[in-house]
């Protein structure tokens, strides 16, 4: 865009204009998401809540946007919208789904994956898209799982060079009327001198023949780590991530796995 200012000559005084160009620039948005609850036992409904606010200084909320919610687990893939309020709030009440791990991405305008169905492209003329995603866990608490044996570390391996024998146990249950699980995990990396101990589970979801989850531990006895844990018995595989302070799931200290050279994986159901 350009601005002109112009003046008309006079019998006193003569004419003069002047332009300058400048730029609108579109507002950056933002999404939060938040869960009535994360972690939910089966049977049981959780709500999912987004919040919209534009990158001002002042993070003001947006209403009346459409924010899209994409949720894919073991169910497979479901794609909804919801209305931001007064508060820039897009929320989905009474969600209950299957026993497992459920990723959630809300998304404001932008190319949208809807996952079974064609992506969707909008877009506004004041605002930028934004993103956000999260881990929904729903569980089962009748069912456990027990696993024991040995992989085979590879060149994928994060933290540990390949060819290393990694060498893990776990039981993992809830407790009657108990909503966190309990058990023991082991890990051992005799070459890395690598010895992990969980101290804490988070969760623990199975889903068919996979268990998945999630706790803290100790490394050679210091503690301060995260571990999230695959453990498939139709597949036969292991495979574990674990992080520290400044770490994540996403970014581990270590992470390895893969089909198990000796032992065995076994879903309780």
């Amino acid at each position: 865009y350009s601005v002109t200012a112009s003046f008309d000559e006079t019998s006193d005084l003569l004419g003069s204009h002047d332009s300058t160009p400048f730029t609108i620039t579109k507002q950056g948005t933002s999404l939060a998401l938040a869960f009535g609850s994360s972690i939910v036992q089966t049977g049981s409904a959780t709500t999912i809540t987004a919040t919209l606010t534009d990158s001002s200084a002042k993070h003001r909320t947006l209403r009346d946007q459409t924010v899209f919610f994409v949720i894919t687990g073991p169910g497979g893939t479901t794609a909804t919208t919801a209305i931001t309020d007064y508060a820039g709030r897009a929320t989905l009440n009474g969600v209950s789904l299957a026993a497992g791990v459920d990723s959630v991405v809300a998304s404001y305008l932008g190319t949208i994956d809807l996952g079974n169905a064609p992506s969707v492209t909008l877009t506004d003329e004041r605002y930028l898209p934004s993103t956000t995603s999260g881990i929904l866990v729903f569980y089962d608490p009748s069912t456990f799982a027990t696993g024991g044996g040995w992989v085979v570390t590879s060149p994928s391996s994060t933290g540990l060079p390949p060819g290393e024998t990694a060498n893990f146990g776990f039981t993992l249950k809830y407790k009657s009327g108990t909503t966190i699980p309990t058990g023991s995990l082991e890990l051992q990396v005799k070459e890395a001198d690598l010895n992990v101990t969980a101290i804490s589970f988070a969760w623990l979801a199975i889903s068919g023949s996979r268990a998945e989850f999630e706790g803290t531990a100790t490394i050679n006895g210091a503690g301060g780590f995260s571990f999230h844990a695959i453990a498939d018995q139709a597949a036969n595989t292991f495979e574990i991530a674990i992080w520290g302070a400044t770490g994540s799931y996403a970014s581990p200290t270590y992470r390895f796995g893969g089909a198990l050279v000796g032992g065995t994986i076994k879903i309780h159901a």
